[in-house]
């Protein structure tokens, strides 16, 4: 007998999926091929996807697919973060934290980007890192 699971999360699909349908357009990715550390490798994957989430949200919503819920749901999780976590002083975390979070402040709703602001106002290094990001 099969086991019942819940029905697929069709926005999470078409966005793997817009992934690799922007490779195929010619979007490049960045890869270090003489890195080969776990934590590198996080810096790369929230690289690539800082730069690439913009066209595929915009693949999706040309489709008919709303990536905005699935978008501030992300936020929240990591304003909620920013809320009950000190700054870390390593720069590979800060690194990867501001990756991510540059990614949610492109993409979140106009109500999360304020709250975000807000936490990230209590994070000095991570915040300057992030103006620089997205200012740049």
């Amino acid at each position: 007998m099969l086991e019942q699971t819940d029905s697929p999360d069709f926005i999470l699909i078409t966005h793997e999926l817009a992934h690799f349908i922007i490779k195929l357009q010619g979007v490049m990715g960045v890869v270090d091929f003489n890195s080969f550390n776990n934590s590198s490798k996080q810096i790369q994957a929230n690289l690539n996807s800082f730069a690439q989430h913009p066209a595929v949200y915009a693949l999706q919503r040309n489709y008919n697919q709303d990536p905005q819920a699935m978008i501030d749901r992300r936020s929240k999780v990591h304003i909620e973060m920013l809320s009950n976590t000190h700054e870390p002083h390593d720069k590979q975390t800060l690194s990867e934290r501001t990756l991510f979070l540059s990614d949610d402040l492109l993409n979140c709703s106009q109500e999360n980007r304020a709250i975000m602001q807000d936490a990230l106002a209590r994070h000095e290094q991570t915040n300057n890192r992030e103006i620089c990001i997205i200012n740049c």
